[in-house]
């Protein structure tokens, strides 16, 4: 059976060896640090290096190809092509060029949207302007501030709505939806 010391004799030893070891220095310390590194020579002259041409003009999209398939809230700028898959995702943007949702319960919000396919449910849209709109999904809502060129719905109980109208007639083959 071992037995521990009482904590002040513990204690006491901690101290005593914190004392023991503060008294190791190095050289380096015990002179003062006066101690400076030694120059080395050189027979090599220096070449200035040329700088590499500018790269060519970026694409056309601060993004393109984007696939978002976790939950969450995105920042996108001007895009190509996103691509929501999954549930929970909160996307805003500038523009992009063509978006294709195959989650449910998105939540999108920006400026222009070319060609969007909306084949979740529960989306929200909210955007200035659409180019083409085509819904597969059911109870989605669509708000645009501007126009929608064309839409085509083939789902049920979506919602529609624009602010200065449709431009082409309105293909509706599906149940309860309200388009205006």
């Amino acid at each position: 059976m071992t037995r521990s010391l009482p904590a002040p004799i513990a204690l006491l030893g901690l101290a005593l060896s914190a004392v023991l070891l503060a008294g190791c220095t190095s050289a380096f310390l015990v002179d003062g640090g006066t101690a400076a590194p030694s120059p080395t020579a050189t027979d090599a002259t220096p070449e200035p290096t040329k700088s590499a041409a500018p790269p060519e003009p970026a694409e056309e999209f601060d993004c393109d190809d984007v696939l978002i398939d976790r939950p969450g809230n995105y920042v996108v700028g001007v895009c190509g092509t996103v691509t929501l898959e999954g549930g929970g995702i909160d996307l805003s943007f500038t523009s992009i060029e063509m978006l294709i949702i195959r989650g449910d319960g998105a939540d999108i919000v920006g400026e222009t949207l070319g060609s969007v396919e909306l084949e979740g449910q529960r989306a929200d849209i909210s955007a200035i302007s659409i180019d083409d709109l085509s819904i597969r999904g059911e109870q989605n809502t669509v708000v645009v501030d501007t126009t929608i060129g064309t839409v085509v719905v083939n789902g049920n109980e979506n919602v529609v709505s624009t602010g200065e109208g449709i431009e082409a007639p309105v293909v509706d083959n599906g149940l309860l939806n309200e388009i205006s």
